[in-house]
């Protein structure tokens, strides 16, 4: 019996940012099925409660989906003892040829070491992309045909260059001077966690102090 129905939308900045921790220090946590891919192709995904959802939901948007940042509605059903969650119409993309335009334009990182790959990421990425405000609501798509984008544009494209080359790589949302920023944190070979801005191309951890993880996801 259907007790009620909600939905949520994705805007900043509420949520949960543990998955996302957890994530970097687990370095695949984010691969451990194909629940992301059959939710994204549009199987209906069942949940003990609605906390969990929400979680699942953040993590997919931040981590999984590439196209965007999900900005739109996602509707829960509340039943008497478990929730569902169905993916949105009109949220579709084709996410294998999208990761291939990506890896195609930017290239494979060069770099011995965790270091210098993340490094030569920052280099290749700025080299193709302008941070752009106005372009902030772009799909990543266009935004990439255009040369032009905002810190999540640079995120997810770092994070699928990053992760080809199996960097354990997560990436965040928080604040920046106030301001919604997101980035990355990466786990190099000696456990270290850095956080990386491919805005700026910064893994320096003690200049990157002061931005601070907060959820994504809206009530």
């Amino acid at each position: 019996m259907i007790l009620a129905a909600s939905v949520w939308m994705a805007v900043f900045p509420y949520g949960s940012p543990r998955i996302a921790e957890a994530a970097v220090i687990g370095s695949s946590a984010v691969y451990i099925d194909d629940t992301f891919a059959r939710y994204e192709n549009g199987e209906g995904l069942t949940f003990r409660n609605t906390a969990e959802a929400r979680l699942f939901l953040e993590e997919y948007l931040l981590q999984y989906r590439i196209y965007d940042m999900g900005i739109g509605i996602y509707t829960v059903l509340r039943y008497d003892n478990h929730v569902e969650l169905q993916f949105p119409d009109g949220m579709m993309y084709d996410r294998d040829r999208l990761d291939k335009s990506i890896r195609e334009q930017f290239g494979t990182l060069k770099g011995n070491s965790a270091r210098e790959q993340i490094t030569d990421m920052c280099r290749r990425v700025n080299e193709k992309m302008v941070y752009d405000e106005d372009y902030a609501d772009v799909a990543l798509p266009q935004a990439m045909e255009r040369g032009r984008g905002v810190c999540w544009h640079f995120a997810k494209i770092a994070a699928v260059l990053l992760r080809e080359r199996e960097i354990p790589t997560t990436v965040v949302h928080g604040l920046l001077d106030g301001e919604s920023h997101v980035w990355l944190k990466c786990r190099v070979e000696d456990g270290t966690i850095l956080n990386v801005d491919p805005v700026e191309g910064i893994l320096d951890e003690e200049h990157m102090s002061h931005l601070t993880l907060t959820p994504y996801i809206s009530r």
